[in-house]
């Protein structure tokens, strides 16, 4: 397994964090984002969003869709909060394709009733952590060696 921990001091590095994150995304990855409410899940997956050509102004926060789509240059990116889902049985009200995208991307804020259902191929998990004011702590983790350019 890789693990990878990034501190981002400010909104200007988890910026940077996303447009790092962008670069190696291709179609099939999953990105799961753990962390509490406000930690900073949907900032970051803004900024891959804008990253990967996505006006930032159109990437909001899906807590009461579950999902928003978004086109990019090389295909869709499906946004996901399953924040207010109680139960695993909730997520068959959706076909998987409205869910994964699977020749796309998917960035996952709240992920815990989805990880059974996706295994662990193109996945990558960060948690968000506070450490102070304006500044966190990200601890990635996969299982799929196309992460490891994430510590260059």
């Amino acid at each position: 397994m890789i693990t990878i921990k990034w501190f981002l001091p400010d909104l200007e590095a988890t910026a940077t964090a996303g447009a790092k994150l962008s670069k190696i995304l291709e179609p099939g990855c999953i990105i799961m984002m753990d962390g509490d409410l406000g930690s900073g899940k949907t900032t970051l997956c803004k900024n891959i969003c804008a990253s990967l050509g996505v006006p930032i102004n159109l990437v909001t926060s899906p807590t009461y869709t579950m999902v928003n789509m978004y086109s990019y240059n090389s295909g869709v990116i499906h946004h996901l909060d399953l924040y207010r889902l109680e139960d695993q049985n909730e997520l068959e009200d959706f076909d998987f394709e409205d869910l994964i995208a699977v020749d796309g991307i998917t960035l996952v804020e709240w992920p815990k009733l989805l990880r059974s259902l996706v295994g662990t191929q193109g996945v990558l998990n960060i948690k968000i952590n506070y450490v102070s004011d304006g500044s966190r702590e990200i601890i990635m983790s996969s299982h799929d060696s196309l992460y490891e350019r994430l510590m260059n």
